[in-house]
């Protein structure tokens, strides 16, 4: 009597593919760095949820100096790289299974955590939606290899 065993291989290089896609998330690093930017730019566009108001002093001194009168966009430095693909000051680490966004702005922490003299302003801070669909777009990587 003879055994065989047919498709075994087909299995394991399904296997070997589906972990090499789980460890190099870089295929599908732009279309989740495109839902990020859409979120950092209606964040900033809805003045957070949850950002104070601007003094009326900040508001005064940034009519005075021409400045606009929106929210942590004076220079728009921040705003840019946190909105914008490629944008000056902005980080994009895609290594890996690791995907990191954000800013290199020095000032950027002090708009986040607050001080004494500045109020809180979280910047970065994904929606349910958003989460939901960034993990879609990393399953159907990982388990199909392909995005939509």
């Amino acid at each position: 009597m003879t055994v065989k065993v047919e498709g075994d291989t087909r299995a394991e290089l399904s296997l070997v593919n589906l972990g090499r896609r789980a460890r190099e998330l870089h295929p599908v690093s732009g279309q989740i760095q495109r839902v990020y930017l859409r979120s950092e730019s209606e964040r900033f566009s809805r003045r957070g949820p949850g950002w104070p108001p601007l003094k009326s002093e900040t508001a005064d001194r940034k009519a005075r100096e021409g400045l606009p009168p929106s929210m942590l966009r004076a220079t728009d430095r921040l705003y840019r790289s946190l909105t914008t693909m490629f944008g000056p000051d902005q980080v994009r680490d895609t290594e890996g299974s690791e995907l990191k966004f954000g800013t290199t702005l020095h000032y950027a922490h002090f708009h986040e955590h607050g001080t004494r003299f500045m109020p809180k302003r979280k910047l970065i801070d994904l929606t349910i939606g958003d989460r939901l669909q960034i993990t879609r777009l990393v399953s159907e990587h990982i388990a199909k290899g392909e995005t939509l």
